[in-house]
């Protein structure tokens, strides 16, 4: 809050919410003026309000709903049998079919879940599960012997802003 009724915009008297003290300031010199939050608390989320008072005049009252995005945390490739992979995985068999499934941890909003192949999609399909976990599973129904070494990468994320929290295996094969 910035209160000048007992003077000059230059006297006023900042005061903050004690959950936001020390981490937020109204700049009033720019133009528009503006509260600065630094650095941003996932609880910091909510309605914000600004009130302007005139000594002749309406006052304006100008209500900003600030949403706090969370990344996910993390991203985890599992096999069929829900262990962990990383790096080289397999080796597989020519011609089989590989089960591979992301699970991505966290975010809010809840995040999309994608597979890719060095640059290109394979996968943009993810259901949402208990405990704030976001899945998609991909089936290759045949593995081929150009998938050598293939990298792929799961990649989780729910802004523009940061970039996507990723996990990538290569396959071997036999």
């Amino acid at each position: 809050m910035l209160d000048a009724r007992r003077g000059s915009l230059k006297e006023a008297h900042q005061m903050s919410a004690p959950q936001l003290e020390y981490r937020s300031h109204f700049h009033m010199i720019n133009r528009p003026a503006f509260l600065q939050i630094e650095p941003v608390r996932k609880d910091d989320g909510g309605t914000y309000r600004c009130r302007v008072d005139y000594h002749r005049g309406r006052s304006i009252n100008t209500v900003i709903k600030l949403q706090v995005v969370e990344p996910p945390s993390e991203v985890v490739i599992l096999d069929e049998k829900n262990q962990r992979l990383s790096g080289v995985i397999g080796p597989y068999n020519e011609g089989l079919s590989l089960t591979l499934t992301c699970q991505s941890v966290g975010g809010k909003p809840r995040p999309t879940v994608s597979w890719w192949k060095d640059n290109s999609l394979l996968d943009k399909d993810y259901i949402f599960l208990p405990d704030k976990i976001v899945e998609n599973v991909l089936n290759i129904p045949k593995l081929w012997r150009y998938d050598l070494l293939t990298n792929l990468t799961c990649q989780s994320s729910n802004n523009n802003v940061t970039v996507p929290v990723s996990s990538s295996v290569s396959i071997d094969l036999n």
